[in-house]
């Protein structure tokens, strides 16, 4: 989802295994996965593409 996002707004994709930061996985492990971008989580499961890709789209505009 987010490789097809990317063609649309520029990102870079960051894969963090939660499984090695206790910390991380105390906090999202029902909500895997999850998606940060300009400092907080945008996007938790059930991830909806439209809606994340507003999100980015919003933190573009907003960075522009």
């Amino acid at each position: 989802m987010l490789e097809r996002l990317a063609v649309r707004v520029p990102l870079t994709i960051e894969a963090v295994d939660i499984a090695t930061d206790p910390e991380l996985e105390a906090r999202y492990f029902l909500e895997i996965p999850v998606i940060e971008a300009g400092g907080r989580v945008i996007a938790r499961a059930p991830i909806v593409e439209a809606a994340l890709a507003a999100e980015l789209e919003a933190l573009l505009r907003a960075q522009a």
